[in-house]
């Protein structure tokens, strides 16, 4: 009986699976939605904040409800709504602080 063997110098078949078209998309989002909401906290980097997560809200749509249903897109979805809200109020309410302070002192 004889036993087939490879040839010496081939590969085993590669298991590399090729990553859905949408999977850059939710990165790209969650990461936006992270560095968004970390900006929108400061007062002098929350317009860019917005921006940011403005991104991560369309890069998160996309990639979850459109192209695949990655978790990422949806986490990014709902950081970038955050960043959104944040920077609009955090604005707001240090204008009120302020004012309230200074009209104390007056």
């Amino acid at each position: 009986m004889e036993q087939k063997m490879p040839p010496p110098n081939q590969m085993p078949p590669s298991q590399y699976q090729p990553q859905a078209s949408g999977a850059g998309l939710a990165k790209a989002s969650l990461i936006l939605g992270i560095i968004g909401l970390v900006m929108s906290c400061t007062l002098i980097l929350a317009f860019i904040g917005f921006i940011l997560g403005l991104l991560a809200l369309i890069f998160g749509a996309v990639s979850y409800w459109g192209m695949t249903r990655d978790r990422n897109g949806y986490y990014g979805f709902i950081l970038g709504l955050l960043a959104m809200i944040l920077a609009f109020l955090i604005p707001i309410i240090i204008a009120l602080i302020s004012y309230a302070w200074v009209s104390s002192m007056i």
